[in-house]
C-alpha cells in the first residue's frame, strides 16, 4: 500500500458493532472514521461499486474523509432502500439520481482515530 493512502472497508460486520447494522470504515494517515447504516440481507447488485464511485467522487471534490464517507454512505443507502422497496436486484440509479449528492448526512460518521 502506498504511504499516505486512504483505505475504505465496506460491509464491515463487528461482533461489538451496532445490532442489525453494517458499517463502513475509512482510514487515512490523519484519521479514521466509521459509519453504521441499517443492514439489508440482499443488497442490489453493484452496491459496492456504486459506493466506491460515490466515495471517490466526493473525496476528489471535497478532500475531506469524514464528509466523503458521510455523503457517500447517505447516497448509497438511499439507492439501496429504493431498490429494496421496489424488489429489484439491480440498483435503481436513474430514479434515485437526485439522492446521489446529498446536502446533509443521514448517517454521521464517528471518528475512531
Amino acid at each position: 500500500m502506498r504511504s499516505g493512502a486512504t483505505v475504505v472497508i465496506t460491509s464491515l460486520l463487528r461482533e461489538d458493532g451496532p445490532a442489525n447494522s453494517i458499517e463502513t470504515l475509512a482510514v487515512s494517515k490523519d484519521a479514521a472514521w466509521v459509519v453504521a447504516t441499517p443492514r439489508y440481507n440482499a443488497p442490489p447488485h453493484g452496491a459496492g461499486d456504486c459506493f466506491a464511485a460515490l466515495f471517490l467522487g466526493h473525496h476528489l471534490y471535497m478532500r475531506d474523509l469524514e464528509f466523503s464517507l458521510g455523503f457517500a454512505t447517505t447516497a448509497i443507502h438511499a439507492v439501496i432502500v429504493a431498490s429494496a422497496e421496489a424488489g429489484t436486484e439491480e440498483l435503481l440509479l436513474v430514479p434515485t439520481q437526485d439522492r446521489l449528492r446529498p446536502v446533509k448526512f443521514d448517517f454521521p460518521p464517528n471518528r475512531v482515530r
